[in-house]
């Protein structure tokens, strides 16, 4: 069997000597696992991080690890590597996504959402605005009251500094670079103890081994 369609690549890591593991966002079937065979011949090496193309998998079965037969590539975000944190803030959003996937019952937001952020990294500096965008968006989109539960907990100074930071476009927005670090942190223990969300790998954007150890303050 063939599985066809749209997709952005996750991640790929070395499978064996010959082969390489996959990991696809597939627009309409979600997350999915593919093997790439090393070519013997001078030629492309099948999808880079990323890439957006229409991509064909042979599969012996729904459930099995494919094989890529084809890729064509659409849209390519190479502006992404002109710098470390905007690489590392799209490396942890595709690891968001490769967590979160599974529990997904469709994706049509998923992926815009997925690339709205490739799109925003590729071309504007704030890399960790966009992350937390995406992260509140996602887990509002998902029906989870982030906006009752946990933003109208916070104080007005902080209610107004996030839904600051939620609705001004990246060009326009002013807010330090710490603070919104520091509110991907809070959204992200919010996620890890209220939700069934994964929550983004969000330390790695200010150089951190990890989340802080202790009780959050309360705002």
């Amino acid at each position: 069997m063939f599985l066809n369609g749209q997709a952005c690549l996750l991640d790929r890591v070395p499978a064996g000597e010959n082969s390489t593991r996959l990991s696809f966002f597939f627009r309409e079937q979600g997350l999915q696992q593919a093997l790439l065979r090393e070519r013997r011949k001078p030629g492309p090496c099948g999808p880079d991080l990323f890439q957006i193309g229409d991509v064909t998998l042979r599969k012996k079965s729904p459930e099995a690890i494919g094989f890529v037969v084809e890729f064509s590539l659409s849209e390519d975000f190479s502006g992404i590597a002109r710098s470390y944190q905007q690489l590392t803030a799209a490396s942890v959003t595709t690891r968001f996504f490769q967590r979160n996937l599974l529990h997904l019952e469709s994706y049509e937001t998923a992926w815009e959402l997925l690339v709205h952020a490739l799109r925003a990294y590729a071309a504007r500096p704030l890399p960790s605005a966009t992350l937390f965008k995406l992260v509140y968006r996602f887990a509002r989109d998902e029906g989870y009251p982030v906006t009752r539960g946990w933003l109208h907990a916070l104080s007005t100074a902080s209610r107004v500094e996030i839904e600051t930071l939620l609705r001004a476009p990246l060009d326009e927005l002013v807010l330090p670079e710490a603070r919104v670090l520091h509110w991907l942190e809070r959204l992200s223990h919010y996620l890890e103890r209220e939700t069934a969300i994964y929550p983004p790998d969000w330390s790695l954007l200010s150089g951190g081994m990890g989340p802080r150890s202790g009780p959050c303050r309360a705002e």
